[in-house]
């Protein structure tokens, strides 16, 4: 602990010291005379209100041009999502589906439930290699304090298999297969990290990060094959309006 603080890694929320967080050094980057980093929504990222809060000057990267505008982009990809809605995930609607919910309010009859609204979707699929979804990481692994896990159908429960994806996946080609998703997770900053940037006066939007997360989380799927094509169900109803929302607009 004392080596971390050293290097200037460790630091408190000012509402709570026990909430810790930690992360890498800032020298990192300043030690760099220039740092490009290209990514999609930069401006609600974690790293951002980092920058931010360190200040260290951020400015917008124009040196390349996209082959499409934003707007093509979106009126594209909307051809191409269809989205999914069955008799199990309309039961799962009123369920909170966010972190806390899972590891300390479902019920074993609601986590049920939530596995038959993802396997619902999932049998839609040709092949069950193209199936993936997500949910907290914690119920895939469920530590021994809670115990919890998710009960899906054995075929797409394999805990070798790439059927579950982590939400906060990024940067890799490996699932441009999946074309039938299931996003059963209501995302929010974590708690520690939310309260250490906004008690320093950089609060994040729950919304905005959320949307960040979950096009990243989509976009490694077919949909980012020039003709692919995929069918997704959002579960919780924040999630499902918020990427809408966007993807519409």
């Amino acid at each position: 602990m004392k080596n971390m603080c050293d290097l200037e890694m460790l630091h408190c929320a000012k509402r709570d010291r026990s909430m810790m967080v930690l992360h890498l050094p800032i020298s990192l980057l300043t030690a760099c005379s220039r740092c490009i980093v290209m990514t999609y929504l930069f401006e609600n990222s974690i790293m951002a209100k980092f920058m931010q809060m360190k200040g260290v000057e951020v400015e917008k990267f124009s040196e390349v041009e996209l082959l499409y505008t934003e707007e093509q982009i979106k009126e594209r990809a909307s051809e191409r999502i269809e989205f999914i809605a069955t008799s199990s995930t309309r039961k799962v609607k009123r369920m909170n589906m966010t972190s806390r919910w899972y590891t300390q309010v479902a019920t074993k009859e609601q986590l049920k439930q939530i596995g038959n609204a993802i396997y619902s979707v999932a049998r839609l699929a040709e092949n069950k290699e193209d199936v993936m979804f997500t949910f907290p990481k914690e119920l895939r692994e469920p530590k021994k304090n809670t115990g919890k896990k998710i009960p899906i159908r054995a075929f797409i429960s394999d805990k070798e298999s790439t059927y579950w994806v982590y939400c906060g996946t990024k940067a890799t080609n490996d699932l441009s297969h999946k074309r039938v998703l299931i996003h059963a997770f209501n995302r929010y900053p974590m708690v520690s990290v939310s309260a250490y940037l906004q008690d320093y006066g950089f609060p994040i939007d729950p919304d905005k990060y959320a949307l960040s997360e979950m096009i990243q989380w989509v976009w490694r799927s077919a949909i980012r094959r020039p003709e692919g094509s995929i069918k997704i169900a959002i579960l919780p109803p924040r999630m499902e309006r918020i990427f809408k929302e966007w993807l519409y607009k």
